[in-house]
């Protein structure tokens, strides 16, 4: 009876610690986000526009770490607090860590041009990669890395939307495979251990 009610608590405790730590539940109850033993369906072939006017897919920074997020200018919270994370970060890792491809996917297509993009960014590091397409793409993308993605319209102004989404920053490795995720809400130091060791 003992090591009942011994699992009985153990498995109440876990309960409630999922409840308090939403991420942790999210990691646990979606397979597709968590570490596993085989590679994570998360990633994958891209095709966009970056903010210097080139075509730039995901051959394009095979060979070399990626950090990847995704905001778009018209939001005035999220996006810059991650992007302001990643500069930080950036500024901290040394010379021989320059090969990192820290790319920024615009989800607002439609307004975030590439020459807004270049103009934002120059806002931030400089090797931040504004990206953009077209609305597939971006999409698409968005999809190909489980990106919590919302789009809401202002009923009373059409032209008017909202695009609410998880401001999650993704550790790729050399070969475009998924490595981690970290929240907006990881500190600096932490970012630029995570980078270091996809390196």
């Amino acid at each position: 009876m003992l090591a009942g009610m011994a699992l009985n608590g153990l498995v109440i405790g876990v309960l409630l610690g999922l409840a308090a730590h939403p991420e942790a539940r999210r990691m646990l109850l979606d397979p597709a986000l968590s570490q596993s033993h085989g590679p994570a369906l998360i990633g994958g072939p891209f095709e966009l526009i970056a903010q210097d006017g080139r075509t730039v897919t995901n051959r394009t920074f095979h060979g070399r770490p990626m950090i990847v997020t995704f905001g778009y200018i018209g939001e005035p919270d999220l996006t810059p607090a991650t992007l302001q994370t990643l500069t930080a970060a950036l500024d901290r890792l040394g010379p021989a860590e320059n090969s990192v491809a820290a790319l920024f996917i615009s989800l607002d297509p439609r307004h975030d041009t590439p020459a807004k993009l270049k103009e934002y960014l120059a806002n931030f590091h400089p090797r931040l990669i504004g990206l953009t397409g077209s609305e597939m793409a971006i999409a698409a993308v968005a999809k190909s890395y489980r990106l919590p993605l919302e789009r809401t319209v202002d009923a009373a102004v059409v032209t008017s939307a909202t695009i609410v989404y998880e401001p999650l920053i993704y550790l790729m490795n050399r070969r475009g495979e998924y490595v981690t995720h970290l929240s907006h809400e990881t500190g600096v130091e932490e970012v630029v251990k995570a980078i270091r060791h996809v390196l």
